[in-house]
């Protein structure tokens, strides 16, 4: 079974659903906005794994350059109808060619969630890269241990994975790829379809 292929297959199927369940609010938005007050004005941007373009919405709004990512076509459908000033490019974030020291900040929003732990690291390290010194970094992730491929909880018809991730290590693979936290806050979130607490770092490129 390829996990990839399944993902692309039910966010193209739920993109109606996560829009309305992720776009009403963006229950993290002081720690989105403490991000934001790090950089500088009209900062360049990347949203990789921009779903929706609920969070690149919010970005725009405050004069930034946006550039976001996807591998969904419908996600991408929705962002570009939502969002009329940021550029959205359908891309694998495993494949996309990041540049190099091209942004002052990166938005990682639970697209780690999906990923097996070889691919995490190599996804750092891109990232990483591709930002300029002092760059800033804003990632999230779900708190937990293991991993799991199950129904997918907005529409139990179709599957998803998920592969949780405790504190200690996000703050270990931060280190290690060369950040420093400059915020960490744990959410807890419930909803009609879902529970669970998310890890929220803010990190400076050093």
């Amino acid at each position: 079974m390829n996990i990839k292929k399944e993902i692309l297959k039910t966010y193209n199927h739920i993109a109606k659903d996560y829009d309305k369940e992720f776009s009403q609010e963006i229950y993290f938005l002081d720690e989105l906005n403490f991000f934001l007050k790090q950089l500088p004005k009209k900062a360049e941007i990347l949203d990789t794994g921009c779903g929706s373009g609920h969070i690149a919405s919010h970005l725009e709004k405050q004069g930034l350059k946006v550039t976001g990512i996807d591998f969904s076509d419908k996600m991408i459908e929705l962002a570009k109808n939502r969002c009329k000033k940021s550029k959205f490019i359908k891309a694998d974030i495993d494949n996309f060619d990041y540049g190099k020291e091209k942004y002052n900040g990166i938005i990682a929003s639970f697209i780690l969630i999906h990923l097996k732990k070889t691919s995490t690291k190599k996804l750092m390290n891109r990232i990483y890269n591709s930002m300029k010194q002092n760059g800033i970094l804003f990632i999230s992730t779900i708190k937990g241990k293991g991993e799991h491929f199950g129904p997918e909880p907005l529409n139990p018809e179709y599957n998803m994975y998920f592969r949780y991730t405790e504190k200690n290590e996000m703050k270990m693979l931060l280190s290690k790829t060369g950040f420093k936290i400059i915020r960490f806050k744990e959410i807890q979130r419930k909803t009609e379809h879902m529970k669970y607490t998310g890890l929220f770092f803010v990190a400076k490129k050093t």
